[in-house]
Formats: C-alpha cells, sequence, structure tokens
C-alpha cells in the first residue's frame, strides 16, 4: 500500500539520521533510541518499511525483525548478527568493518578451560591464529550472516550472505608481506574496552569463551554488553574513515518487545550510559524499534523519566524537549492518519466515475480514526467491491483475503497480538480484551478484572499498555483508541447475553459499582442497558437546572459508547 502522511515523524527521522541533524536534533546532539508505540496495525512497521526505501542505498542500514523467525530466544547475539550483515552491505562511500565483534565471536568458538592459565593462553592464541586464514575467517562470518538472515525480512537476503561475508573478510586489517589477517589492534581493544580496564586481552577473551556458553541471565547480558561495546567501538572506527560523511549507520528494528529485541536495546542503553561517563565519543548509529506500549520494554525502562509525544506534538517540539537532557531514549506514539493522508491514499485508487475518492476517503477515516492497516484493507476491500461503500458494516464481517474469518476480526486479534512480546494470539488475553471494552476508560475497567480469565497478565499488559489507553474519556482518564474500543464492543455484543461477561451482566456490573455522584458515567451505562426513555427523561429534567456546558459534557458521556446492545437483553426492573 502506497505511504502517505506523518511528515513531521519523517522530519524527526532525517534529522536522526543526518550528521548535521536539524531544528529538533542539532549537529554533535547525542541521537537517542526513537520507540515507535501503537497499537497493533498503527503502521509502526510501515514508517521502518518507508525508511529503510528511502535510506538503505544511502547509508548502512539494518532492517531487522525479530519475529521473522519462530521461536525468538532471548539473546540479542541474533540480532546482532543480523544487524553486522545489515550494515555490512554496501553502500556507496561507505566501508563499515567488525573486526572486534569477529574476534569475540572467534573466542566464543568453544570454552578454553583448565587449571593452567599458561596452557589456556597458548590455546586461545593457538585459536585467534588459525584465524589469520582468509579462509576460515570468511566461513565464520558466513555462519553468522546465515544465522542473522533469518531476522532480515527483505527478499533474496540469503543470496546476500556470501557476498556480504567476503566483503567483511576483505575489509578486515591484512598482513601486506604475508596477506594474512592482523588481530592487534581489536585484541588490544579487549584489554581497555573503552572504559580503562586492565585486563590482559587475551585473559579477557579466555573468560569471554567460557561465558558464552553460560544460562545464567546475568552472565549472558555481560557477553551482550561486551559484544554491544565491540559493536560500537566498530562502528565508530569505520565511519570516522569515511570522508565528508553525511549520514549516520541506521537500525531499524521492529516488533521491539521480542525478547531478543528487548535484550539488544538493554545492552545498547547500558553500552551507551557507561561510555558516557567516561567521556567517550557518541557513537554513529541511529535506532528506531517499535513497540505495542508494553512496560517491560527496555527504552520505555531507559526513558521513564522523559516524558513521551504523541505524533501530533512532534512539530512544536525543539531539540531542548526531544535531545536536551540526553534522554537513553525517546517514544512517540503514533496517531492515526489524518483525513488528507486517507484522502492521498484513495486517490492511489481506481474508483468509478459515480464516486469520489475524497467521499469514500471521509466514509473511512470517520469509521477508523484513521487507522493504518484498517484504513488500507478498507480501501482495497472498496476498490474491489466499491457498491460496499454504504455498507461498512458488511465490510468488517466480510472475509480478508484468504485467511480464516472476518476483517473485524482479523483487526481485533492484530491488537491483541501485539501486547504479547512474541507477537502470538492469546485467546484469554483476547478474550479479556473483549470485557474491559466496556469500561469507560482505564481507570473504570480495573473494576471488571475479576471477571477476567489471566488477572496476572491482565495487570501486566492490559491495565498497563500506554498504546491500548491512548485517548482520553470525556472524564479525562486514559480510554481505549475510539476504532478499537468500537471492534472490541461488537465482539462483545455478539457474545451470548446470559454469558457471566456478556453484555448486560458486565454493564450491569459496572452500574453497580458507581459512586453515588456519578450520574454521567450511570447514564451511560443504563443507555447501554437500552433504558433509552429513563435516560431521555433525566436529562430532560437536568436541562434547566444545570449550566448548559455543564450539561453538554454530561450528554456527551452518556452517549460515548456506541450504540451495539444487543437487541435480546433481557428485562430488569429499575429500582
Amino acid at each position: 500500500m502506497a505511504f502517505s502522511g506523518r511528515s513531521s515523524l519523517l522530519s524527526l527521522i532525517e534529522q536522526l539520521i543526518e550528521v548535521n541533524g536539524g531544528h529538533q536534533v542539532t549537529a554533535g546532539t547525542v541521537r537517542p533510541i526513537l520507540v515507535l508505540e501503537g497499537v497493533g496495525g498503527a503502521g509502526r512497521s510501515e514508517v521502518l518499511d518507508h525508511t529503510w526505501r528511502k535510506w538503505g542505498g544511502r547509508t548502512p542500514t539494518a532492517r531487522i525483525d525479530p519475529l521473522a523467525v519462530e521461536g525468538d530466544p532471548h539473546s540479542m547475539r541474533e540480532v546482532l548478527a543480523a544487524v553486522m550483515l545489515g550494515l555490512t552491505t554496501e553502500v556507496p562511500d561507505f566501508a563499515v568493518s567488525f573486526p572486534r565483534v569477529v574476534l569475540a565471536n572467534i573466542a566464543m568458538e568453544g570454552p578454553i578451560e583448565g587449571a593452567d592459565a599458561a596452557a589456556r593462553r597458548r590455546a586461545m592464541v593457538e585459536r585467534i591464529n588459525g584465524y589469520r586464514d582468509r579462509g576460515a575467517v570468511q566461513r565464520l562470518i558466513t555462519g553468522l550472516f546465515t544465522l542473522g538472515a533469518t531476522y532480515i525480512p527483505v527478499p533474496g537476503v540469503q543470496d546476500l550472505v556470501p557476498v556480504a561475508a567476503e566483503e567483511l573478510t576483505q575489509r578486515l586489517k591484512w598482513s601486506r608481506l604475508r596477506a594474512k589477517l592482523v588481530w592487534d589492534e581489536p585484541l588490544e581493544w579487549f584489554g581497555h574496552q573503552d572504559q580503562d580496564f586492565r585486563h590482559k586481552p587475551v585473559d579477557a577473551l579466555i573468560t569471554l569463551s567460557v561465558q558464552a556458553r553460560q544460562e545464567r541471565v546475568t552472565v549472558r547480558q555481560d557477553v551482550d554488553h561486551l559484544l554491544l561495546a565491540g559493536l560500537l567501538a566498530d562502528l565508530r572506527e569505520s565511519l570516522d574513515r569515511t570522508l565528508n560523511r553525511h549520514s549516520n549507520a541506521v537500525v531499524l528494528l521492529d516488533n521491539g518487545d521480542a525478547p531478543s529485541a528487548r535484550e539488544f536495546v538493554r545492552s545498547l542503553v547500558g553500552v551507551r550510559n557507561e561510555l558516557r561517563h567516561k567521556g567517550i565519543p557518541d557513537d554513529p548509529l541511529v535506532v528506531i524499534t517499535t513497540s505495542g506500549g508494553r512496560s517491560g520494554h527496555a527504552a520505555a525502562e531507559a526513558s521513564r523519566h522523559d516524558p513521551g509525544w504523541s505524533e501530533s506534538e512532534l512539530e512544536r517540539l525543539g531539540s531542548e524537549e526531544i535531545c536536551g537532557r540526553r534522554p537513553a531514549a525517546v517514544r512517540v506514539g503514533l496517531d492515526g492518519l489524518a483525513v488528507e493522508d486517507v484522502q492521498q491514499l484513495a486517490r492511489s485508487k481506481r474508483w468509478p466515475g459515480s464516486l469520489g475518492s475524497s467521499d469514500i476517503a471521509k466514509r473511512i477515516h470517520r469509521l477508523t480514526g484513521g487507522h493504518a492497516e484498517a484504513t488500507g484493507l478498507l480501501l482495497n476491500r472498496l476498490e474491489d467491491q466499491p457498491a460496499q461503500v454504504d455498507d461498512l458494516d458488511q465490510v468488517l464481517r466480510s472475509q480478508v483475503g484468504d485467511r480464516e474469518g472476518t476483517l473485524e476480526r482479523y483487526l481485533l486479534e492484530r491488537v491483541a497480538a501485539e501486547l504479547t512480546p512474541r507477537g502470538h494470539i492469546d485467546e484469554r488475553l483476547r478474550d479479556d480484551l473483549i470485557t474491559i471494552a466496556a469500561a469507560r476508560d482505564q481507570k473504570e475497567a480495573r473494576v471488571l478484572a475479576p471477571l477476567l480469565g489471566d488477572r496476572v497478565n491482565a495487570e501486566l499488559v492490559l491495565f498497563t499498555s500506554t498504546t491500548l489507553w491512548s485517548a482520553r474519556s470525556v472524564r479525562g482518564e486514559a480510554a481505549m483508541m475510539p476504532f478499537v474500543r468500537f471492534l472490541l464492543l461488537r465482539a462483545l455484543a455478539d457474545r451470548p447475553v446470559d454469558r457471566l461477561t456478556g453484555w448486560p451482566k458486565i454493564f450491569r456490573m459496572l452500574e453497580e459499582r458507581l459512586s453515588d455522584d456519578d450520574l454521567g458515567g450511570r447514564l451511560h451505562h443504563q443507555l447501554a442497558l437500552g433504558y433509552v426513555d429513563d435516560v431521555v427523561t433525566v436529562l430532560i429534567e437536568l436541562l434547566p437546572v444545570l449550566p448548559t456546558k455543564k450539561w453538554l459534557a454530561m450528554l456527551d458521556e452518556a452517549v460515548s459508547t456506541p450504540n451495539l446492545a444487543p437487541p435480546d437483553i433481557p428485562p430488569q426492573p429499575r429500582t
């Protein structure tokens, strides 16, 4: 689908990538990790794809998706291999090399153990000398890149592996006289690691060889930390050699809530903080990642003292707000597409002469609020079936391509899946999501906790997600994005009315838990239960009593839930 809109966000990304920056990211300013947050289908991946298309051939760029592999591990080493492959790919004027990371992988070939320290050192030196041969090193790098390629969602990437492995091997330092690889400089780095350490380099590699096979989390993180430090040192050295460099290296890390992506970001934040305290120059790497708003995301933890920004707020921000306090990460919540953006997308389609693209765009935007994937799917469907433009309900209930289920079910499952770290559909989580949609906002949703099938997950995800509750209710509380809530309420209305978590029982529970002074909430829940005449009577009685502004606010609150109540709600006497 064509890409449209998001000009303020794309401008910020461009300033992060360009060395000279701009009015929001000035030259010499540290480049924080940019975290794009949004519900499933909000368009986060499309922003990464657009950035890849624009910058992939102009600066070293790695496009990575940990969920491209089934069973994503908790280690970030596969992501690191993908980063190396992506940044090694040939780009005019750049020649990125990774001697420190390659040497680390040589050391990690297997543990070197034993009581005799001198024997261990001899064994490590022999191992390193064995990799002075071009063929041995190229085979090692080919294995790394083959692993990393599975994380890169770019067609034909496997075909690039042998070419990139040969290219990286050639970029390593060679002895002019003997045509052998020289490891002296990267080996020396393992002694100080840019932090004034006084390790013996060979001993540091021996320790790495043993720790690399350990399963203990803290040991694994130490290894990841060292590998990231080596990667950043390699990048600084490589890009410092690039004459008149105009851009930084870029990592586009999709599905940043996946375990391996979280570990990569966590290690990156930790290494950068340590190097900054040592006065080491900032690295030339821009990392843009995505998140479904999980509170445990490493970048979210790193930026917990700094506010996130909505996409619509970016245009008015300057460098002081975005980078002034040298934040580790900047979080940007994606807004829905503007109606003008949807109109632009509609104009890229072919419509019958009796239909105007502007009218179609407005109808779709009115329904979806600019939700990116829903907008694209509806446009595609209406292009094939333009007669359905007057019945979007039928479109939502139609099948999506070759997939099982309806369009609305697919969108609902996209939202639910993005709330899990591996992007899997959790049936209980989806059902609980439907249940809490009855609540006006996040605060009221907790009233429904006793009805949920997985209360632990609800506390960890449903009640804390920053993207799920990215809107505001009439009473000013965090609320669901209207289109997402609309889809969930449709699913709630389809449940049997006599079910414990059916429409009538849920709204009656919400009404029973209201405080005595919450008249707006009472009218809202009564209207949802079908007591239209009662609600109208109360509003008429209040019209001459309340100030106009307050009465209108109460009306807005009463009608804030779409009229989706099932017609067969069993009657219940009013008390």
